[in-house]
C-alpha cells in the first residue's frame, strides 16, 4: 500500500513541478510505479468489497426473482435488500 511518505513525497513532486522545477528521469520513475502500485490497491480494495458482497447479492437477486415471478419471496422488503446489498459491494 501506499504510505504517507510516498504521499508526501508525490505531494512535494506536485508542488515541485508547479512551481516550475524539472523533475529527474529517476523522480517521474519513482512517481509513475508509486502511482500504480496505489492504483493496484484501489482496484484490489474494490475486488474484495465485491466478493465479500456476492453472497448478499445472490441472495437479494433470488429474492427479487421470486417476487417477480410470484413465488414467495420478501416483497415488502425486496428493494431494501437489494439496496443493502448494492451498497455493501460499493463499500458505503
Amino acid at each position: 500500500m501506499m504510505d504517507i511518505g510516498t504521499l508526501a513525497q508525490a505531494r512535494r513532486f506536485y508542488h515541485h513541478v508547479i512551481n516550475g522545477g524539472q523533475l529527474k528521469p529517476e523522480d517521474v520513475s519513482y512517481m509513475v510505479s508509486a502511482l500504480e502500485e496505489a492504483y493496484d490497491n484501489i482496484a484490489s480494495n474494490a475486488d474484495a468489497r465485491l466478493i465479500a458482497a456476492a453472497p448478499d447479492l445472490l441472495e437479494a437477486l433470488e429474492n427479487l426473482l421470486k417476487v417477480y415471478e410470484g413465488e414467495g419471496g420478501t416483497q415488502y422488503h425486496a428493494g431494501d435488500i437489494a439496496r443493502a446489498a448494492i451498497a455493501k459491494a460499493k463499500g458505503e
